[in-house]
C-alpha cells in the first residue's frame, strides 16, 4: 500500500507486529501477521523524510515492489489503495474495484512506431475471478496508471483508449515489476474522487479518503479471507 494512512486500518484488523530489518531500509517499513496459517506482509513504502509525505507514484512503487520480491519471494502480491473514478461509467464514491488488467495513461516513448506505443501503455495482466467480484459485491474493469492527480486532456484520452474505470498511481509499475518477476497481482481499489465533474480531484481526495479507506478495508478484509480458504 501506497500511504501509511491507508494501510492503518488493515494493520489493526489483522495485528500486524512490525518487523526489524537487519540493516535499515531505506524503501520500506514491513509488517507481518499470519491469517489461516499463511503469512501475510504488509509493505508500505518509507515517508519522505525531506517533504514529510507518502512516497507515492509509479517509481517508489517500482522500486519498492522490486525490493520486496527480493527480500521476500511472495507467492502473491496485492496492490490495494485509493483512486479516481468515472461517474460517466457509474463510479461512485467509496466503490471498490477489482482489476482485470493494469495500465499507463501518462507515457509516451514514441508517438509513432507501433511497438513503443504498446509498450507506453503497458497492458498487464492481473489475477482476476469473477467468484470474487460477486462474493464481495465489487465492480470490476480496468485500472491506469500515471503520474498527476488532476486530470489533463491527454490523460483522459488515453484513459479513454484503455477502457479505464478506475485511475491510480501505482497499480500499472507494480504489475510491471510482478510480470518481469513471474509472481501474480491481484488489484483492488477505493474510489476516493470522481475525476468528470467540476469539483476538483485533489478536494474531493481531502473530503472522502477516510469513507473510501473504510469502503477498501472492509472489502480488503473479505478477499484476504476468500484466499486464505
Amino acid at each position: 500500500m501506497a500511504m501509511f494512512d491507508e494501510a492503518r486500518p488493515l494493520r489493526e484488523i489483522f495485528n500486524f507486529t512490525q518487523e526489524q530489518f537487519a540493516h535499515d531500509s531505506v524503501l520500506f517499513d514491513l509488517y507481518k501477521t499470519t491469517v489461516d496459517q499463511n503469512i501475510l506482509y504488509l509493505v508500505i513504502p518509507k515517508k519522505c523524510l525531506r517533504y514529510d509525505v507518502s512516497r507515492v507514484g509509479s517509481l517508489m512503487a517500482a522500486l519498492v515492489a522490486w525490493a520486496a520480491i527480493e527480500l521476500l519471494q511472495p507467492d502473491l502480491m496485492i496492490n490495494m489503495g485509493t483512486a479516481g473514478g468515472f461517474q460517466s461509467k457509474g463510479a461512485k464514491i467509496g466503490d471498490v474495484y477489482l482489476a482485470d488488467k493494469a495500465t499507463y495513461h501518462d507515457r509516451e516513448f514514441h508517438p509513432i512506431r507501433d511497438a513503443f506505443k504498446k509498450y507506453s501503455v503497458g497492458d498487464y495482466p492481473v489475477c482476476f475471478d469473477e467468484k470474487w467480484v460477486t462474493a464481495l459485491a465489487l465492480k470490476k474493469g480496468i485500472v491506469s496508471s500515471g503520474n498527476r492527480m488532476l486530470l489533463i486532456d491527454a490523460d483522459a484520452k488515453q484513459m479513454e483508449k484503455n477502457q479505464a474505470v478506475a485511475k491510480d498511481m501505482e497499480a500499472a509499475a507494480i504489475a510491471e515489476v510482478t510480470e518481469l518477476k513471474n509472481i501474480p497481482i491481484i488489484i483492488l481499489k477505493s474510489i476516493t474522487d470522481l475525476v468528470d465533474i467540476k469539483q476538483s480531484s485533489h478536494e474531493q481526495f481531502d473530503q472522502n479518503f477516510h469513507l473510501a479507506v473504510e469502503q477498501l478495508i472492509k472489502k480488503a478484509q473479505g478477499l484476504i479471507l476468500l484466499l486464505g480458504k
